[in-house]
This record gives structure tokens, sequence and C-alpha cells, in this order.
């Protein structure tokens, strides 16, 4: 590129951050025409902030679940747990809701519920090819 160019990158993630975000859930999800999410979160999340997310989605009258059982460090039996959970209820998507652990299980349930085998057969450096449910 030559200096003084304007480059130019789209991609096509929506990523909010920040507090009451969560109210904005329903709109995204709607936005990217999906209508059935599983939450992915740790059980203490669940506890103490899971009503307002499941509140928001009630009223947008979407059909969601919950997988509540994420680990700290979350291992190949944890990610399993969720997928299993991701693959008997038929959604269309995964929200990470929490802090690092659930939203690497989000990643690794998104990712696995396109590709073969087992999460540990994705161990790098191998490569993936297929795009995973949107997160």
């Amino acid at each position: 590129m030559k200096t003084g160019t304007i480059g130019r990158v789209q991609s096509p993630r929506i990523i909010r951050l920040g507090a009451g975000v969560a109210d904005e859930t329903a709109d995204v999800l709607l936005q990217l025409g999906l209508s059935a999410p599983l939450v992915v979160t740790d059980p203490t999340v669940a506890q103490l902030h899971l009503g307002r997310l499941t509140d928001v989605l009630d009223r947008a009258k979407l059909r969601w679940g919950v997988f509540d059982q994420v680990v700290e460090d979350p291992t190949d039996v944890c990610v399993d747990a969720a997928l299993s959970d991701f693959r008997s209820g038929d959604y269309d998507c995964v929200i990470g809701f929490g802090g690092g652990s659930p939203m690497d299980t989000a990643k690794a349930v998104s990712f696995m519920a396109v590709n073969p085998g087992h999460v540990r057969d994705y161990k790098a450096p191998v490569q993936i090819d297929r795009c995973g449910v949107p997160i």
C-alpha cells in the first residue's frame, strides 16, 4: 500500500462491552437472523446475573437454553458437556456470558458444532477451515 492511501478492513463481528450490554443482546441476535441461543456461563454468573439476560431474551420471544457448568480453565470434558447441550437443543448460536472461561467454552462449542472429531483433535498447530456457529 502506498503512503497516504487509505485501507479498509471490514469484519462481520459485533462486539459489545460494558455495563448494561446484556440489554442489547436480543436486538443483535434479531439483526443477525438468530433466534435460539445457548447461553454458556459458570454457576456464579448464572446465579448472580443470568436473570437479566434471560428477561431480555424472553421479552424478544427468543427460545434459549443455558449451560451453566463452565469450570475455571475449561477442560475438554466441560466443552463436551456444553456441546452435548448445544446439539440436543437445536440452537443456532452461542452466547458466552461471563469471564474468560465461559467465553473460551462458547468459542469451543461454536467451532465444534460444525467440525468433526473431538476438541482435542484441534490442538495447535492444526488449522481450522470451517467457521463455527455465531457467538
